[in-house]
């Protein structure tokens, strides 16, 4: 998860209250959130689901809230479902300075820690982006939960490449190659940023280009 902006107007088809997905609502998510899934930040493609942050079971009076509604893929909406309705929501705060989201190949694992846990949601965050990453059952993936691990570790092993050769080798042409796997609407980008970190002789070198939403919101167009 990273931080999200989201148009200050709602979808006009929101006001009638009779569809909280119509096409003005897909156009302008798909838009905001750069086709790709507010939970896992992969792309969607044509793929996606309109999600509500906050369950239409347990939250009904939410159901058209303009502010309720997220762009999520079908994997991460499934697993969610109504069992999720206190986590953060992701244009209040930036996520990805709030989670470490570590890749473990050796273990097979994702390693999901809180660097700021006192903010509401946090723990419940926490949860669903450990089960999302790992799996209902500990150290059993079932198809899907293991396409999307495999997916996860080829891009964040790629990008891992890509740094390794900047930090042997800092020339425009590898600085790019980091930076293009930095664009907005790249997957895994809270991956990345914390991989990134962990690399503080190189973290400084690309701070601008981790400002993402931040940097929209503020006039900017960051990465």
């Amino acid at each position: 998860m990273i931080q999200l902006r989201k148009s200050p107007n709602a979808p006009a088809s929101l006001a009638g209250k009779k569809t909280w997905n119509g096409e003005d609502v897909q156009e302008t998510l798909c838009t905001d959130q750069d086709g790709k899934c507010y939970l896992c930040e992969s792309c969607t493609g044509k793929n996606y689901q309109i999600d509500h942050l906050r369950s239409r079971k347990n939250y009904p009076e939410k159901a058209y809230d303009w502010a309720n509604l997220f762009l999520c893929c079908g994997y991460c909406n499934g697993r969610k479902s109504d069992q999720f309705d206190d986590i953060v929501s992701p244009c209040d705060v930036p996520c990805e300075e709030i989670f470490d989201i570590i890749l473990k190949p050796e273990c097979k694992a994702v390693e999901i820690s809180v660097r700021q846990p006192d903010i509401p949601g946090v723990g419940q965050t926490r949860k669903l982006l450990h089960r999302l990453h790992n799996g209902k059952r500990e150290g059993m993936r079932d198809i899907r939960e293991k396409i999307f691990y495999d997916e996860l570790c080829s891009v964040v092993l790629n990008f891992a490449r890509c740094l390794k050769e900047y930090k042997n080798d800092k020339t425009p042409e590898n600085r790019a190659e980091v930076v293009e796997f930095l664009k907005i609407d790249q997957p895994f980008l809270a991956a990345k940023k914390s991989l990134l970190r962990s690399c503080s002789d190189l973290f400084e070198d690309f701070q601008r280009e981790m400002l993402w939403n931040r940097a929209r919101c503020a006039g900017e167009r960051g990465a």
